[in-house]
């Protein structure tokens, strides 16, 4: 038989542990929910109340669902059970993206770590949750801040390639320019209106290629641009000349009677 006294110590005893376990879950810097096996919210601290903007009378005895996404959900009772079939201290999620919903219906990403709480009622989960928004916008700028970076060389080491090519193609192509005008002096064209025909065809092309790469080493110099009125059917004309569009397509510049003020 169990004295009197025995039963009040053992009661003051676990109204002490009970206070302490209270107060420690209080006094931590992140939000702390206690659940069940099943599911159930049995605790939550102040900072929960503060991070998802719900009350603790609201939070206790509904299914810590709800402070899940809605397009996570049905995954979640899953995870809950898995961690339940073996339960460790780990980080949940670990190497995924994780969200959390506040009671005004907006998400906001989270850290999360688990961990295992033996009671006498059973094992119970806690889960330390952490607003990690703040952190995740200084990632991703510093995640674009270098992507920017990369485009920003590969720009310069295509500038620098295509000046290269530029000042190497000219040569060729101006020499290519002066055979070609050699061979036609030289070449009876006039009693070969086709081969007169072809030859300057091919001499107004090359001339074509030696404007583009001279247009090309020109664009890649550091400049200011040189803004002038153009006729822009003008210019689409040209660019439709020198860059035929793919079989099965068809562009008409046409007379479009539109003036920009642009760099040619």
């Amino acid at each position: 038989i169990v004295g009197a006294s025995t039963i009040a110590a053992d009661i003051t005893e676990r109204k002490k542990s009970d206070s302490l376990f209270r107060d420690l879950l209080e006094s931590a810097p992140e939000a702390m929910v206690i659940s069940g096996p099943d599911g159930a919210i049995l605790r939550v601290n102040v900072q929960t109340e503060r991070l998802f903007g719900i009350s603790r009378d609201a939070l206790v005895g509904q299914q810590v669902e709800m402070l899940v996404p809605e397009r996570f959900r049905q995954r979640h009772p899953g995870h809950r059970k898995t961690f339940i079939s073996d339960p460790h201290v780990r980080a949940m999620g670990k190497d995924l993206k994780l969200f959390a919903l506040r009671g005004d219906g907006s998400e906001f990403p989270v850290e999360i770590a688990l961990g295992p709480l033996a009671t006498e009622q059973g094992l119970l989960v806690s889960a330390a949750i952490r607003d990690i928004t703040e952190r995740t916008r200084v990632e991703d700028e510093l995640a674009e801040a270098q992507a920017s970076l990369v485009r920003k060389e590969r720009l310069s080491a295509v500038g620098e390639m295509a000046t290269v090519i530029g000042h190497e193609l000219r040569n060729p192509l101006g020499a290519a320019i002066n055979l070609l005008f050699l061979a036609r002096n030289r070449l009876t064209v006039h009693d070969d209106p086709e081969l007169d025909g072809d030859l300057g065809g091919a001499e107004r092309e090359i001339n074509r290629a030696a404007a583009l790469c001279e247009d090309l080493t020109a664009y890649m110099r550091e400049r200011e641009p040189v803004i002038v009125p153009l006729d822009l059917g003008a210019v689409v004309a040209e660019v439709l000349e020198s860059t035929p569009p793919p079989a099965g397509i068809e562009v008409s510049a046409g007379d479009l009677g539109i003036e920009v003020q642009a760099d040619r």
